[in-house]
């Protein structure tokens, strides 16, 4: 991802790279009705964090990682603002894959915070 706030136009420019699992839906949650805090951290069992050494290393790379998600967000957001500024007709399919990307990047931001979180629930 290269995006950047230009500070000479100030305004943000670049461009952001979308995953594959962008625009597309956990059926499971959906199944599950969500995500359920009570249960245990299955994620983490199923990962490999056997030992202490890999849970830390998990937990910076989610704390590095976060700053890119956030930047991912306002990318989108601002994408949206583009299309309403320049007079375009917001389909309502269009705006739908941009918020639910918007949705799964607010999910991932979740999952990072739950891991950075270990510590305190261990």
């Amino acid at each position: 991802m290269d995006f950047r706030l230009d500070e000479s136009q100030n305004k943000w420019v670049g461009k952001v790279n979308v995953s594959s699992t962008m625009g597309k839906h956990d059926e499971e949650d959906d199944e599950e009705g969500g995500y359920d805090e009570d249960e245990e951290d299955e994620d983490a069992n199923d990962e490999g964090c056997d030992n202490e050494e890999e849970g830390i290393k998990e937990r910076l790379q989610a704390m590095e990682e976060l700053p890119n998600l956030m930047l991912e967000v306002l990318a989108r957001l601002k994408n949206m603002d583009e299309m309403v500024g320049q007079g375009r007709r917001v389909i309502s399919g269009g705006l739908h894959l941009i918020l639910s990307d918007i949705m799964n990047i607010c999910n991932r931001v979740n999952e990072v915070l739950w891991k950075m979180d270990a510590d305190k629930r261990e």
